[in-house]
């Protein structure tokens, strides 16, 4: 399956094995133009970023080609979610694996799990990314400026 957002805030589901578009598309109803998506490791989960600074959970059902709108945040007001990125990782509070996404908008913020703020850079942030064990994050902005991010030590899974 190919997954597909467009200007008019549809998300499409392209079967790539019979390159035949499913019924089940879905908008995203607040007018942005999607500009971002990412899928959690295990493909049930779908966050689609937007140009209002809305960010759509959907979790996507195999069996009827079907994404079902689970949760809807906004991150800032008015800034397009330029990047997703996401992970699962052990959250600092208990031993449990959680989902992490790593959203970067179009105003010079970096936010992780929606709660940290990462500042450093001069102009706007263009993509964010983890490294494969999570103990790095790297931040390009449109100066072609990039911050590797270092994990504290003293605190799993805080920058």
């Amino acid at each position: 399956m190919i997954f597909t957002g467009n200007q008019n805030g549809i998300v499409n589901i392209l079967n790539l094995s019979t390159g035949i578009y499913s019924k089940n598309s879905v908008a995203i109803n607040d007018g942005g133009h999607i500009v971002s998506m990412c899928f959690e490791s295990k493909g049930q989960l779908l966050w689609c970023g937007d140009s209002k600074g809305f960010i759509s959970t959907f979790h996507f059902e195999m069996e009827t080609c079907k994404l079902l709108l689970v949760n809807k945040v906004i991150i800032v007001p008015g800034c397009p979610i330029t990047s997703l990125s996401s992970s699962s990782s052990t959250i600092i509070d208990d031993d449990s694996n959680q989902n992490l996404l790593l959203a970067n908008c179009a105003c010079n913020a970096v936010v992780f799990r929606c709660v940290n703020k990462l500042q450093g850079h001069s102009a706007p942030v263009l993509d964010v990314r983890f490294n494969h064990d999570e103990s790095l994050l790297a931040s390009a902005d449109s100066k072609g400026s990039i911050i590797i991010w270092k994990r504290d030590s003293s605190v799993s899974k805080k920058f």
